[in-house]
């Protein structure tokens, strides 16, 4: 009996199967915070298995992505969101722009790409030789979206500005034909952001851009 009191009360591990899946958006985040705050003051480890993405990176410690019933990566909510391991994590934890490009050289970790014409910098995970073609990852809030265009940004035009309240969703279409997004502050999208049909270039911190081989399923 004792046994079972303390398993029931006062158990090691705690183990969550999409707990919140059927609530509202208020309620989810409520309870979130409920959660992580026994799990604060009680001690207990939680094993805590969600689909929701930015569930994943709300409630966890560490975080560990399956791919195919295999590990891709584990690690802490901003190792795994800013420094994917794997093409397949940073796909899978938020909205990411993979821009086709072919490897000019490499110093290190740091790669110069030729994107669509225009040379552009990256940091790459893992070894990549001159000539290999690749997708450059950058996440929409890590791009920067310019008027006009620039001799170091990927120029394009601007199809659409979507309104999500605290922020606006810039839809840019590049020469490859493809849609690429960045993402504003509204404040800032609100005074500096051109109009959809205007001209444009986009660009970004090498830190910010990840090279991972090219997919067949990738523009050409």
């Amino acid at each position: 009996m004792a046994l079972a009191r303390a398993m029931v009360y006062r158990p090691a591990l705690l183990l969550m199967d999409e707990p919140l899946g059927a609530l509202d958006k208020k309620l989810r985040e409520q309870m979130q915070r409920e959660i992580k705050r026994v799990h604060r003051e009680r001690r207990i480890s939680v094993l805590y298995v969600t689909h929701d993405q930015e569930e994943a990176l709300t409630m966890s410690d560490r975080i560990a992505v399956f791919n195919r019933g295999r590990i891709e990566q584990i690690g802490t909510p901003s190792e795994l969101y800013e420094r994917p391991a794997t093409r397949f994590v940073a796909d899978f934890l938020g909205d990411t722009n993979f821009f086709p490009g072919t490897v000019l050289g490499c110093s290190g970790e740091h790669c110069r790409i030729e994107v669509l014409g225009c040379p552009v910098e990256a940091m790459a995970p893992t070894p990549v030789a001159a000539g290999a073609r690749v997708v450059v990852a950058v996440r929409p809030e890590r791009v920067r979206l310019r008027p006009g265009t620039a001799p170091d940004g990927l120029g394009g035009r601007l199809i659409e500005v979507i309104y999500l309240g605290a922020s606006r969703r810039s839809v840019v279409r590049l020469a490859d034909g493809g849609d690429y997004f960045a993402l504003q502050p509204a404040g800032e999208a609100e005074a500096t952001g051109p109009s959809p049909g205007a001209a444009v270039s986009l660009g970004w911190d090498r830190h910010h851009a990840t090279v991972f081989p090219r997919a067949i399923s990738d523009h050409m």
